[in-house]
């Protein structure tokens, strides 16, 4: 037993500029303290309703994530992102620390 957690969602959405649709499937595996990593793969397909001769538009991407549990109510998280499509392209890399009141 790995304990893995799976889940997935697929967001439609439409307004009066655009329409489109992204996919999300999510792995984590949760350790001793709250700790947790994470793999994230997403897309997101979309047509722009305004201009007719602008083509269909897409961007797909994967990330690792971290959630590290800290002392005194802190966290720190850290994201790992290759993004590649018509509006995104390349890495990014997140980190944040944060306190819980």
């Amino acid at each position: 037993n790995w304990g893995l957690q799976i889940g997935g969602d697929l967001l439609g959405y439409s307004n009066p500029y655009t329409e489109g649709f992204v996919a999300r499937l999510r792995s984590a595996k949760r350790f001793r303290g709250g700790h947790e990593i994470a793999l994230l793969i997403g897309g997101r397909l979309y047509s722009n309703k305004i201009f007719d001769d602008v083509d269909d538009r897409n961007d797909q991407w994967i990330r690792l994530a971290g959630w590290l549990e800290l002392p005194y109510s802190f966290f720190a998280r850290a994201e790992f992102e290759y993004s590649n499509g018509d509006d995104i392209q390349g890495q990014r890399i997140l980190l944040s620390v944060g306190y819980r009141i």
